[in-house]
This record gives structure tokens, C-alpha cells and sequence, in this order.
């Protein structure tokens, strides 16, 4: 609509005078401005010419002068060899970047101008001697850089607003501009020819200057008379040593900002005096070696950062300051050399810091007090590049706490228990830790991040690969897990647990169109692994492609900008769908290729190989949930055994041939090896999750009864959960209820445990009915039941059709090993030949692990 109703008004103009852009009152564009240059021109009131890019042009600039009723000029991106001897007294409005003359023409009275914008001009005077310009409130002059000397502020009373950033060659400011009653904002950024300043400044309405970068100035103006509006004073990087005790006068400072003034040696004790101060910031003030005491007398501090000073003793009245927010002393090293008793002074006065950064500090065992424990407002903390050996327990307590960093404490030997919400954990460096919180419990809580690049001990100790995945695990298992995690270990073998392998630094994926609804279908999105080596500094990135296009950045990357991993190491991370937009949008698509691809912008950053798997919602670890089906669905029902049940009564068509049910945490991790033997049949496989519930989830009821044949496989822990039990009990309920007895028969296969033992219900299953007999006192009919299916399914691994399955060729002892991937393929061969089913092996397959 603005596009539209600019439009319409330049052709109102043109109308004025469609031949003759002389004749008009306005002109907007690059021709109609040089055609009127050529012709009349005292009609015209505005030129607005803003050009994408710079145009060499040849005025006639003497046509200016019969501009006498030009009232707005702007001219950007047009490159003239020449400034106007002329310019209307009307103008209200300048803006001329560029300019090319060394100041404005001599005839020229500023009484109507309001705003002036010449940056990157060539000035070097803007107009000689004092003229009046009562209603100029802005001048903006940044980056002219031939600029020597400012006007005379006295004939400008009204000026609100000056800008003068990067006018190199400014050598010193007008002495009138220290008596202004009207600026308000001053910004002589990086004037670093700049020496001189006005003996005293007494501007009342003053409220922001900002003199960063003015690195030849050595001393700053004494405060005279009421300058309480001024709230921002920044003299980062410049040359001052000492600041003027007449500093308590600026009674309404907010913000005061001297980072870098590499000559400031001492902080006047007048600063006591700044009652409404809530950020000072003397960060990299090299020589600064004391803090006046009364400093926690500024009740309003909220901000104190005194990072690489020389400060050796910090005043403990520091640390009572109730409103402090934010405090760092990083890169003190002198602080722990006079610490008394070698420990910080008590931090429990600080009851709403947030922020406590201590890195480098060069503190000692014991040096970080127990009572860090009492902040309890702090979010994060980082006491990386320090040498103690262990922290506080006390710790656990910080209740808020987001991001823990300790980096480089070669010391560091364990890590107590970290705070519920922590997010963020990085130990990177720490070459002698050797202990941390259990993985799934540090996962259990909020991290989204964990890195733990070159702990060579931790990974003696803890074991790489299963430190990572556990914690990756535990975190799926979570409420509502962020879109993002990420966890890096040192190792090089990607976990077998991602189905998914590339032994290169880019993955492709088959995702079915189902996933893409999220947790309404029960997936959520997909983990990664990349194993890399990192002898440079750039981070590792991961980018998508969706069938081979739209290649567009992950929000997840791993860091290694401050430090090279010194051998290899794992990256574990986790992605929501909902950041795949470009697969969603293909829902009429049985199946979208997902391309992961990882990369470093730096050639010492290298990818070894990579994994990917998809995860289900809510996700239930291995450990926790050592369960898992095999479903081997059928394109087409064996029509011949359809046909023959087509008029029974009993008759319920499946959809699958075959029902796996094996249960146990060996059987759950080492099944993996169905994958290669099913794919070398020709069978499809898709992956999906099952949850670890109290009840059976009903499409996992549905999937049974569908089933032609279950197969049931016993393992050591089978007994170990009453969950197994009801399922069971499903199984065997629908093979009588909904088959035939004698055509769909339940049969048993034991995974490392004797037959007799599952026939006698010996050893760990007694012992678990002893137990549900003590738990279930209430429901013994239950407990009954489970004892009877149990038997029952005993005796009819004695059938005929039980026995077809028994008796394959297993391994000795009846025991079938799932790594074992001949085995494998010897159990899907005798089933096909021995099941009175009409199995043609050209069926999907899909596998429900936990």
C-alpha cells in the first residue's frame, strides 16, 4: 500500500508537468533531476534521489541557484566532482551523502534548516565563523573524514542531536560546546585524532556521550553545575588515567563504560556518590589495580565487570551488594595470589546475582566458598582456566542454574551433582576429570548441551560411547524435550544403537510421510552421531537436504572455536520435525530422502563417519524398557488358507505373518542383527517405537491380533517386569479367541536360557511371582493368571506347530544368539519352509525395538 500511494503521488507531480521537469514542484528521479538542471528550475521544492548505487554524473551546479524555493534535498549514491556555489535559504532538510565540497557554500544562511546529514562528506569546516541556525536540531557529519574543526555551537541553541563518529582528523570541540543547555545526544566515536575537550562541561540537558575510541584523549572535563540528566558515559578504549572527583555530580548516571582505557590506574572513591549507577564496566583496564571500598555503597549497582584488570583485592563490600546482577572478574590472575586464606569472600550477600564469571582466576583447592550454594537468583556460572580439584557440593543447590562452564580446569578431578534446571555443561579441557554425575542422571534434568572435547580421563574411566548415548537416551525419554541437544565425547565408533550408518560425512534417510505428523502419529524427530577430528577451530555444522534439494542449515552445531580436539571425538545431538518444514509439506509422499551432510569451514575439522536414527514419542531408553517386536506384515494374506477359513466361524483375517515378541535387555540390543538378514531377503524395514506402559497400547493389541503366527522369545529377564506378563496373556488370549487352536499356535523360543527352565518356571520367574504375590495382594488373580499362561505356553511348545519352529537348527543348547547373522538367516529360512503358512517372503517388515 506505501509503494502504492508513493506511486500515485509521483504521478501527481509528473502531471504538473509532463514535458518539463523543470516545471515541477518535486523531482524523485536520477533523469528528471538531470533534465531539470538544464532547464527552469524555480519551481522545484524538493529533490529526493536516492540511487541503489553509486552513479557518476556531470550537473551543472549553478542551476542551484535558481532553486530559490527548495525546501528538501537528499542526494545519496550520486558521485559529482563538485559541491553548489548556491543554496536555498528555504531548505529545511539536507542530506547530501558524499558531499564533495570542503564546506557549505559561503552565501548559504541555515535559518529554516532542522536536520543536516553530510556523512562520508568532504568538509573540513562546515561553514566559517558563528552563523545562526536557530531551529537545527541534528547535525550528523559521521565519517568526514577531513573534518578538523566544529562549528560554533552558540549560534546553534537548539541542537538536540550531534554526530561526529569517525571524523578522524577531529582534532578538538568548539569550547562552547561544553556551555550547551539543549544537546542531548553526542556520539565522537572513534575521533582518534581527538585531544581536546572543553575545560568543564555544564550541559544540563545532556543524557548519552559517548567518546569510545577517542584514543588520544587523556583527560576528561570537570563537572560543573546540574548535569543530572545524563545517564550513558562511555570512554571505552580511550587514554584518560584518572577520572575527575567531581564525578559524584552526575547524580542521574546509569551506565558508566571505560573497557580498554589501557592508562586508568584508579577509580576516584567520589563514585560512591553515583547513586543511580547499574552498570560499570571497566573490563581490559590493564593497569587498574584498585577498587575504592565504598563501591558497595552504590546500592544500585547491577552490573559490575572488572575482567582482565589488575585488581588484586576486591573490596568485600562488593560482595553485598543485594542488587547486583552480573559480576566478573575474569582473567584476574592477582586475585588468588592475596586472597586471605587463599578463598573468595563469602558470596551469600548477593542474593540476585545471576551471572558469576570467574574464569582465570587462578583459584586454588577451597578457593570457591561453600556458601555458593546461597545464590540462589545465579543462572550461569563459568570458573573455567582455574586449578582447583573439586567444587563445592554445595552447588546442587544454585536452583537456577542454566549454564555451568568450567573449560580447561586441568585440575578438576569430579564433578558434584548439578542443579535440576542446568542446560549447559562444558568441561572441555578438563584433562584429569575422571568423575561425573551419572549420565542418565545429568540427562534426566534440562541440559541441551554437553561437551566434553579432549577429557581423556573421563573417557577411561566412563567409556565414550556409552556415556554419550545414555545421556542422548535419557534426555528422548523426557516430558517435553527441547527441539535441540547436543553432547560431545571423545570416541570414534558410532553407537550400533543409530540404524542408520555412513561410514562418510553426509547420511541419507528414508523418512515415510507418517513420521511428519510429530507425537500425533508418535515420532518426533530424528538423533545423530558424527564422529570428528578437530585439529583446527571452526565449528561443525549440519545442513539438510529434503530429495535432493532445498539445502538449508540445522540450527545445531558443535563448537570448537576456543580449543582443538586433540584425537577424535563424538557428536551426539537430537532434532525436532518441526524444523523439517520442507518435509512436512510433501504429505501426499509415501516417502521423502533426508539428507544429513556435515561439515567444517576449516580443513583440520573433519568427519570420520556418522549415524542417524529416527525416534518415536514418548521415548523409553533401552536400558529402562529392554523390550522389543519383530512384526513381519504380509502384501498379500495367504489366499489359499483364506479361502479354506472363508466360511468359519473363526476366521480373522491377518495382516502380518509373523509376531515377534522378545523381551530382555540382551535380546533388545543385540537383535540388531535382524536388520542385514531381513534386508538381504528383500524386506523392507521401518522403524517405530514402542512405549514402556502399564497397559498394552492398543496398536500393539491391533498388531497382534493381525498376526498369523507369534513367536514369543524368552530371555533371562523376561519375568523381570508384569508388563511382559500382560502381553502374553493378549497374545495367547487372541490366538484362541479370534484363530483357529490348532493353525495359529503360540511358539517359544529361548534367548540364553534352557527350555526346561521356561517349562518349569524355575529360578527368576518364581522368584518375580514370589514378589508379585507380596505386590499384588489386592489382584492374586492376576498373578494367577500370569502363572497359568506361563505354563500353558510351556505345554504348547509341545504341539506340532511349536515343535516346527523348535526344532530349527539353533545354536547348541537351544540358545539363539541375535548377533550371530547366519542364525539369523538360518530362523527366517525354517520358518518359511516348516510353518504351515503359505510365507513368500515378499512382505515389509516392521520392527518395534526398545
Amino acid at each position: 500500500m506505501h509503494n502504492l500511494l508513493q506511486k500515485m503521488g509521483e504521478e501527481i507531480v509528473r502531471c504538473e508537468s509532463p514535458e518539463e521537469p523543470g516545471r515541477r514542484s518535486r523531482l524523485c528521479t536520477y533523469k528528471d533531476v538531470c533534465d531539470a538542471l538544464k532547464d527552469s528550475t524555480e519551481k522545484i521544492e524538493s529533490i529526493f534521489l536516492d540511487l541503489p548505487k553509486a552513479k557518476e554524473a556531470q550537473w551543472n551546479m549553478t542551476a542551484f541557484s535558481k532553486m530559490t524555493k527548495l525546501r528538501l534535498l537528499k542526494i545519496h549514491n550520486v558521485d559529482l566532482s563538485e559541491g553548489p556555489e548556491y543554496l536555498s535559504n528555504e531548505l529545511r532538510f539536507l542530506e547530501w551523502h558524499a558531499y564533495p565540497s570542503k564546506s557549505l557554500p559561503a552565501c548559504f544562511c541555515p535559518d529554516e534548516l532542522v536536520e543536516l546529514y553530510m556523512s562520508c562528506s568532504s568538509i573540513e569546516q562546515l561553514w566559517c565563523g558563528c552563523k545562526i541556525s536557530v531551529n537545527l536540531k541534528t547535525i550528523n557529519l559521521s565519517n568526514s573524514l577531513y573534518m578538523t574543526n566544529t562549528p560554533d555551537f552558540s549560534g546553534i541553541p537548539n541542537l538536540e542531536s550531534l554526530i561526529l563518529e569517525g571524523c578522524a582528523s577531529l582534532s578538538e570541540v568548539h569550547p562552547s560546546f561544553g556551555r550547551h543547555k539543549k544537546l542531548q545526544f553526542v556520539n565522537l566515536v572513534n575521533c582518534y585524532s581527538l585531544r581536546i575537550l572543553p575545560s568543564y562541561l555544564e550541559m544540563e540537558s545532556l543524557e548519552v556521550c559517548t567518546l569510545s575510541g577517542c584514543s588520544k584523549l587523556d583527560e576528561f572535563p570537570d563537572i560543573v553545575g546540574n548535569m543530572n540528566c545524563l545517564r550513558e558515559l562511555r570512554l571505552d578504549g580511550t587514554a584518560i588515567a584518572e577520572l575527575s572527583s567531581s564525578f559524584h555530580c552526575l547524580a542521574g548516571l546509569v551506565l558508566l563504560s571505560m573497557n580498554s582505557c589501557r592508562n586508568l590506574e584508579s577509580i576516584p572513591s567520589s563514585i560512591s556518590g553515583l547513586k543511580s549507577l547499574k552498570i560499570l564496566d571497566v573490563s581490559d583496564c590493564s593497569e587498574l589495580k584498585n577498587i575504592p571500598e565504598n563501591l558497595g555503597e552504590v546500592e544500585s549497582l547491577e552490573e559490575f565487570d572488572a575482567s582482565g584488570t589488575s585488581i588484586r583485592q576486591p573490596p568485600a563490600s562488593i560482595f553485598l551488594l543485594k542488587n547486583l546482577r552480573v559480576l566478573s572478574f575474569n582473567g584476574c590472575k592477582k586475585i588468588a595470589m592475596n586472597l586471605t586464606d587463599q578463598v573468595l569472600p563469602s558470596l551469600s550477600g548477593l542474593c540476585s546475582l545471576e551471572e558469576l564469571d570467574l574464569r582465570a582466576c587462578n583459584l586454588g583447592e577451597g578457593a570457591v566458598p561453600e556458601d555458593i550454594g546461597c545464590l540462589s537468583s545465579l543462572r550461569i556460572l563459568n570458573l573455567s582456566r582455574n586449578n582447583f580439584v573439586s567444587l563445592p557440593k554445595s552447588i546442587n543447590q544454585l536452583s537456577r542454574l542454566e549454564k555451568l562452564a568450567l573449560k580447561d580446569c586441568v585440575m578438576l578431578e569430579s564433578l558434584p551433582e548439578v542443579p535440576l534446571k542446568v542446560q549447559r555443561v562444558k568441561l572441555d579441557g578438563c584433562l584429569r576429570l575422571k568423575e561425573i554425575p551419572d549420565p542418565v542422571k545429568l540427562s534426566s534434568l534440562t541440559i541441551s548441551e554437553f561437551k566434553c572435547l579432549n577429557c581423556w580421563e573421563l573417557y577411561k574411566h566412563k567409556g565414550q560411547n556409552n556415556m554419550g548415548l545414555k545421556m542422548l537416551e535419557k534426555y528422548l525419554q523426557g516430558s517435553s524435550p527441547r527441539p535441540g541437544f547436543g553432547i560431545a565425547v571423545p570416541g570414534n565408533e558410532i553407537p550400533g544403537w543409530f540404524t542408520y550408518q555412513s561410514k562418510e560425512s553426509s547420511i541419507r534417510v528414508q523418512v515415510p510421510s507418517y513420521y511428519l505428523d510429530g507425537v500425533a502419529n508418535g515420532w518426533m524427530g530424528f538423533a545423530a552421531c558424527v564422529a570428528f577430528s578437530a585439529h583446527g577451530k571452526s565449528p561443525l555444522f549440519c545442513h539438510f537436504k529434503v530429495d535432493g534439494k532445498e539445502n538449508y542449515p540445522s540450527p545445531m552445531y558443535i563448537g570448537c572455536n576456543s580449543m582443538q580436539a586433540l584425537s577424535d571425538h563424538l557428536w551426539l545431538f537430537y532434532l525436532s520435525f518441526d524444523y523439517l518444514k520442507e518435509l512436512k509439506e510433501r504429505e501426499n509422499e509415501a516417502y521423502s530422502e533426508l539428507e544429513l551432510s556435515f561439515h567444517s569451514y576449516e580443513r583440520g575439522v573433519k568427519v570420520k563417519n556418522c549415524g542417524v536414527r529416527l525416534v518415536n514419542s514418548p521415548y523409553t531408553p533401552s536400558w529402562e524398557s529392554p523390550t522389543g517386536h519383530l512384526i513381519v506384515a504380509s502384501k498379500e494374506a495367504a489366499s489359499s488358507y483364506i479361502d479354506s477359513l472363508a466360511n468359519s466361524s473363526s476366521y480373522y483375517q491377518w495382516m502380518h505373518d509373523v509376531f515377534f515378541s522378545f523381551r530382555g535387555e540382551h535380546t533388545s540390543n543385540n537383535f540388531t542383527h535382524l536388520y542385514p538378514a531381513l534386508v538381504q531377503r528383500g524386506i523392507i524395514q521401518e522403524d517405530r517405537e514402542l512405549e514402556y506402559l502399564r497397559v498394552i497400547e492398543s496398536s500393539l493389541l491391533r498388531d497382534i491380533k493381525e498376526s498369523g503366527l507369534s513367536i514369543i522369545i524368552f530371555a533371562r529377564d523376561y519375568a523381570c517386569s508384569p508388563w511382559w506378563f500382560d502381553e502374553l496373556v493378549k497374545i495367547v488370549g487372541f490366538m484362541k479367541k479370534m484363530k483357529s487352536e490348532t493353525v495359529f499356535p503360540v511358539s517359544t523360543v529361548s534367548y540364553n536360557v534352557e527350555q526346561s527352565k521356561v517349562d518349569a518356571q524355575a529360578e527368576s520367574y518364581t522368584i518375580v511371582f514370589d514378589k508379585d504375590e507380596e505386590n499384588f495382594d489386592e489382584d492374586m488373580e492376576k498373578v494367577r493368571r500370569w502363572m497359568d499362561i506361563l505354563t500353558e505356553v510351556a505345554i504348547s511348545s509341545g504341539s506340532e506347530s511349536s515343535k516346527r519352529v523348535n526344532s530349527m537348527d539353533w545354536p547348541v543348547g537351544n540358545r539363539f544368539h541375535g548377533t550371530d547373522v547366519e542364525y539369523v538367516q538360518n530362523f527366517l529360512k525354517v520358518l518359511k519352509e516348516r510353518s504351515e503358512l503359505d510365507f513368500d517372503f515378499e512382505f515389509d517388515v516392521i520392527l518395534e525395538e526398545n
